[in-house]
């Protein structure tokens, strides 16, 4: 039975659908700031490049906002599905733009004001969309979950072939991650409230918790580095959240069988995400203090060279 969303819900879950973009767009953004100040990263060595990211205060401010908009993105995907709210989550890159304009004094020119203007105005349509609750993942669901993760998981593994010649699918290897990583947070969320009882729920929730938690960890501080290392965030970025965002809505319409009352609605609204994607995603690229450009960002997540490659390159201009 198909049950629609009430409007109660839709006010409450929108509410904090978009709070939660804020935060999971800031987060990152105080995170990038903190790496001017750090040396020694190198995506090759992940404890030590850890260690490092740690002990910084900034950039743990930066971890505890993203925490906090995955916390509140959980809740809004219980209540009203990934389908709704994960077109939602580029609203939060207005308040960077805010943010770059009060604090770094940057010009907004007029692709980044129609940008802003359609953030506004998305989440209207995709609310107009009317979708319906996402259904409970029953037992003969659970095959074809695993069948769209190993085809979407299969395909990122096939674009690592690639990634030399073009390095741009690692945005599109991201991409694929996080979005098979939304079904199992929205199969987690369901599972968490299904009985009544969270501790219960929790335990029957905890295969979809743990490749959640495993596939945003590998995703966010793993493979994103190495992708902003090899591209141009202001590239990669749109490619990402476009990429992440067909993917999350294939599953959340097919095997959560989230329905829509207004197609059109949903759809132009999903448009006008996708477009507001590529006119703002300088901007999530994230917030640097020096006014950097995207190359010098990069150069953060670059290795530091070892003493005995400076040494060869010395010898060799020799």
């Amino acid at each position: 039975m198909v049950v629609f969303i009430a409007p109660g819900v839709i006010i409450g879950g929108l509410s904090i659908a978009l709070a939660s973009t804020f935060f999971l767009n800031l987060g990152p953004a105080i995170q990038k700031t903190a790496f001017q100040d750090m040396s020694g990263l190198d995506a090759r060595n992940l404890k030590e490049s850890m260690s490092i990211m740690f002990s910084s205060k900034k950039w743990i401010l930066g971890f505890i906002l993203l925490l906090l908009g995955a916390f509140l993105y959980s809740i809004a995907v219980d209540m009203m599905g990934i389908v709704v709210v994960q077109p939602l989550l580029n609203f939060g890159i207005t308040g960077l733009v805010i943010i770059a304009r009060r604090t770094l004094n940057e010009n907004l020119d007029a692709q980044g004001k129609f940008g802003i203007v359609l953030v506004v105005i998305m989440p209207v349509f995709i609310t107009l969309g009317g979708a319906s609750e996402p259904e409970l993942l029953t037992g003969d669901m659970v095959v074809p979950l695993l069948i769209y993760t190993l085809i979407f998981l299969g395909g990122a593994g096939a674009c690592l072939i690639v990634t030399r010649r073009f390095p741009l699918a690692w945005a599109i290897i991201v991409g694929i991650v996080l979005g098979v990583a939304a079904q199992y947070v929205q199969w987690f969320m369901n599972e968490l409230f299904a009985v009544g009882n969270v501790f219960n729920g929790f335990i029957n929730g905890i295969i979809p918790f743990l490749v959640m938690a495993s596939l945003n960890l590998l995703a966010a501080l793993y493979l994103t580095q190495i992708g902003l290392q090899e591209n141009q965030a202001s590239r990669f970025v749109p490619i990402r959240n476009t990429v992440n965002l067909m993917v999350t809505i294939i599953g959340g319409i097919f095997l959560f069988n989230q329905h829509l009352l207004h197609p059109i609605f949903y759809f132009t609204g999903l448009a006008i995400g996708i477009v507001s994607i590529f006119l703002l995603g300088k901007f999530n690229a994230g917030i640097t203090t020096d006014q950097e450009d995207d190359q010098s960002v990069q150069q953060a997540y670059l290795p530091t060279p070892s003493p005995s490659s400076v040494e060869k390159s010395h010898e060799s201009t020799i």
